[in-house]
Order: C-alpha cells, then sequence, then structure tokens
C-alpha cells in the first residue's frame, strides 16, 4: 500500500518499492495533475494531452520506469479517451525528498 494513515510513503522502485506500488505513485501523480488543471479550468475545455513526463525514484540498476508510468497514461486515456492519448517519457532518477515519483504534463486547453 503507497499510502498509508492518509501519508504517501516515499521509497525507490527496486529498492523499498515494488512495481506495484511505483504504479499507484505515478497514478497519484496523474490524478494529481489533473486536480491542478481543474484549479485553471474544466476538464472538458482540454482539447489534448499532448505529453506526459514521468520522473520515477528508482535504483539505478532498475529498467521498469516505463511499466510504473503505463497506469498513469491508461489512467489519462481513460479519462479522456482519443484526446488523452499523447507521447511519453519515463526516467528513472533519484527524485528530491525519495518521493516515489513526480510526472508533468502538457496539455491544451481551449478558450
Amino acid at each position: 500500500m503507497l499510502v498509508e494513515n492518509g501519508i504517501i510513503k516515499k521509497g525507490r522502485l527496486g529498492k523499498d518499492l515494488s512495481l506495484e506500488e511505483s504504479k499507484c505513485a505515478t497514478k497519484l501523480c496523474a490524478i494529481g495533475c489533473l486536480a491542478a488543471i481543474k484549479t485553471i479550468s474544466s476538464l472538458d475545455k482540454v482539447t489534448s494531452i499532448v505529453a506526459i513526463h514521468g520522473l520515477v525514484n528508482s535504483t539505478s540498476e532498475n529498467t521498469e520506469q516505463a511499466d510504473a508510468m503505463n497506469i498513469a497514461s491508461d489512467f489519462v486515456v481513460e479519462v479522456f479517451g482519443e484526446i488523452g492519448k499523447h507521447t511519453r517519457t519515463a526516467v528513472g532518477v533519484s527524485v528530491p525528498h525519495n518521493i516515489a515519483a513526480s510526472i508533468y504534463m502538457i496539455v491544451e486547453i481551449e478558450d
């Protein structure tokens, strides 16, 4: 479980976190991105999810970063359908404060 008592667990894929826990972390990041979009516009005004860039906190030996990002990408396509299809990067890094993952999106929104 990635969230315990309302607190997000920290750690690195391949050391402290399983692939399933890292997938959960990236999905939570995607949900956070959508919440941020909603602070400036309705999700109904999104015309395209151009790209999602994922930083997965993982050991240097780990090669499952793309697998960890799949759930975030799939979630966005599930929410938006065809306009949710996007390019994506998934990079294994050492994320500050040992946070499990961090992602950002490039999104087009109609006026």
